[in-house]
């Protein structure tokens, strides 16, 4: 669950358009932190009331989406913002955190998979266990 809500975030942004105040005065009036206002009004300008939603699921980006918002970044002038747009992403530290991943360990490292490597799957594990089991009940038997 978010800690901030629609309706403050559309007042916040309601009040940065109509002229009350600028981030640090809106920060002061809502006790929220001037980078977090910021952000909610650029990504408001930017993608609209869409921006403002919060995301329910992860969203996961194809390696080729990766390399042209690089290459986009490497070649113009443009802010991670500005290629962020570009691409309708509206967190412009991804780009960073690929364009760093990219220096480091070239194209492998943004096809990388994150979290953890998938597990035995429970056919295989049981295949022995049941075997064990079988045995077992032979020498009972006999």
């Amino acid at each position: 669950m978010s800690k901030y809500t629609l309706d403050i975030k559309l007042q916040v942004v309601a009040d940065y358009e109509a002229g009350v105040g600028g981030y640090k005065t809106l920060s002061k009036k809502y006790a929220i932190g001037s980078s977090i206002i910021k952000r909610w009004i650029h990504n408001y300008q930017d993608f609209g009331l869409e921006g403002l939603y919060l995301k329910s699921t992860k969203t996961y980006y194809p390696v080729e989406t990766k390399l042209n918002a690089i290459e986009l970044y490497l070649t113009t002038e443009l802010s991670y913002r500005e290629v962020g747009v570009k691409f309708g992403i509206n967190n412009p530290s991804l780009i960073a955190n690929w364009l760093r991943t990219f220096k480091k360990k070239g194209i492998d490292g943004l096809s990388k998979s994150i979290g953890r490597p998938p597990t035995v799957s429970k056919q295989e594990k049981n295949t022995p266990k049941a075997q064990n089991t079988k045995t077992e009940t032979d020498v009972y038997v006999k």
